[in-house]
């Protein structure tokens, strides 16, 4: 998942789409964008453990949503959503996340 869906998108609170993610990011977790490798890791070890609880088709591939359970940087726990895009044989790529308050 690259630095800048994290940094970039999900983090920054001055980017267009991706700013009321951030801001939840923060306040539910305490995650901003300096801590997107906190952030990686976080789902990187959550999707192994967390079941698909959807796969929807679309004409680009196939929509898979995992929610797992993330601690965050200030002891919170909160149920994190992930969509992922899984094309062909090529590995699932993060699409959005957001924190399931």
């Amino acid at each position: 998942m690259p630095r800048q869906k994290l940094e970039g998108y999900l983090l920054n609170p001055a980017h267009e789409d991706g700013r009321h993610k951030a801001r939840v990011f923060r306040a539910a977790l305490g995650v901003i964008a300096a801590d997107w490798r906190y952030l990686q890791e976080a789902i990187l070890a959550g999707v192994c453990d967390a079941p698909v609880s959807t796969v929807v088709p679309t004409p680009y591939g196939s929509r898979c949503t995992v929610v797992m359970p993330i601690q965050g940087l200030n002891g919170q726990r909160h149920d994190v959503l992930t969509a992922w895009l899984v094309v062909g044989d090529d590995p699932p790529r993060l699409v959005t996340a957001y924190v399931d308050l």
